[in-house]
């Protein structure tokens, strides 16, 4: 058995029936605390633009845009929510990790979710797998000095939260690792150092919801 395989097993096995009542309730304060993020940064002029050019897509009503009413594809709602989530850099991080694990996953998860009809339990279940197999990556790996590691293994929380919103079990679990670690991009600090407007990480997060979504319709 090697880490993939661990990795997959425990997606698979992540219940809120096995977790302690601390991890859940820091699981309820991430997903609260990353909404609240969105909703602040959705009042940014390009937010707002960002959002609205989302409405105009005229897309299927699945997920809703945070923070600015009215409902959208789930890879829009995923791209635009993630977005306005980073604008203020107030979103949550972890130090073990070393990054920002709940950003990449609570769009997503929130976006498939609602258009899923999935539970409120099962939300946090996927934000909780996520979350965590970002943290993993995060502390195991030492990315090359000018890499940023927004959307690299952030990419992998993103793909994981969906698949483990599905029910996907472990083998399917690890092909979807697979399929999102050869979609992680290696951006740069450019972006941060320079005075970028465009935070790095958002469209590969919002490109795995979609990516995840059309394996598992057919058949993985």
């Amino acid at each position: 058995m090697d880490y993939l395989d661990r990795l997959s097993e425990f997606v698979e096995a992540v219940s809120l029936d096995r977790l302690s009542g601390e991890a859940v309730q820091a699981a309820r304060l991430v997903l609260l605390d990353t909404i609240g993020a969105m909703v602040a940064g959705s009042a940014q002029p390009e937010n707002r633009r960002l959002a609205a050019a989302m409405h105009e897509r005229g897309s299927r009503a699945g997920a809703t845009l945070v923070g600015h009413g009215g409902r959208v594809d789930p890879l829009l709602a995923t791209f635009a929510n993630a977005t306005a989530g980073v604008a203020l850099e107030v979103d949550e991080g972890s130090r073990l990790g070393g990054g920002h694990p709940a950003i990449h996953v609570v769009p997503a998860a929130l976006a498939v979710a609602e258009d899923t009809g999935a539970d409120g339990r099962r939300l946090l279940e996927s934000i909780v797998a996520g979350y965590e197999v970002c943290s993993r990556l995060g502390s195991a790996t030492t990315a090359k000095p000018n890499v940023h590691s927004h959307g690299t293994w952030g990419t992998i929380g993103t793909a994981v939260a969906v698949a483990r919103l599905a029910g996907l079990d472990a083998a399917s679990v690890r092909s979807v690792i697979n399929l999102a670690a050869s979609m992680s991009p290696a951006n740069t600090w450019t972006t941060a150092l320079e005075g970028v407007t465009i935070r790095v990480g958002r469209g590969a997060d919002a490109k795995m919801v979609i990516a995840v979504l059309r394996a598992l319709k057919a058949g993985m």
